[in-house]
């Protein structure tokens, strides 16, 4: 007659007349009827080393999130997962001039030279908008990599185009030089002698 178990230790329940650790979502009892190994878990838990289902943090550190088959699907803030390794890597090894991060994408920079760009990745200001020295996001420039453009409408626009005359601004409004000798500054614009 085969062995089956009527009653389990704690922690264990009765699974196919076989006790299971309760964590386990199935199990075989190779080993031991009283106290079979988790061949599945439950979600956010993995099968560990000791035939039972422990947490995903306890068996990959810094896993927010794992699937049934082991695989961590969301990492703690600031980590990404890392699909090759399963594990949980942390942003700025992964993520060049990233400060912080979700589990996919960067969330911020290192500093205002840097933007997350549409692939959530960080970005120097001027690839994103042309002349652009600082920025506090894609779309939006804080400063001109010269005094050849200034800052209209959150991006960076020549000189000469925000005001006729004008070589460099110290604004949108205020020219600071003008392009021809003949033509002098007064109140902030180019105007003919």
């Amino acid at each position: 007659m085969e062995n089956v178990c009527e009653q389990c230790k704690l922690d264990y329940v009765i699974y196919s007349n076989w006790c299971c650790h309760s964590s386990c979502l199935s199990c075989n009892n190779n080993v031991d009827p009283a106290s079979g190994q988790c061949t599945s878990c439950q979600n956010n838990y993995i099968v560990s080393g000791s035939g039972t289902c422990a947490t995903c943090s306890s068996v990959i550190t810094n896993c927010a999130t794992c699937n049934s088959s082991g695989s961590c699907v969301q990492c703690a803030a600031n980590y990404i997962v890392n699909v090759a390794s399963n594990s949980c890597v942390h942003c700025t090894s992964v993520l060049s001039f990233c400060s912080a991060c979700n589990s996919t994408s960067c969330q911020s920079c290192i500093n205002s030279s840097y933007a997350v760009n549409s692939s959530g990745r960080c970005d120097v200001c001027s690839s994103m908008m042309p002349g652009c020295l600082t920025c506090s996001s894609s779309t939006v420039c804080s400063s001109c990599i010269d005094n050849s453009s200034a800052i209209n409408s959150s991006r960076c626009t020549p000189c000469s185009s925000l005001m006729d005359g004008c070589v460099t601004c110290s604004n949108n409004s205020t020219c600071t030089a003008c392009s021809n000798d003949s033509v002098t500054i007064s109140s902030g614009l180019c105007v003919i002698c």
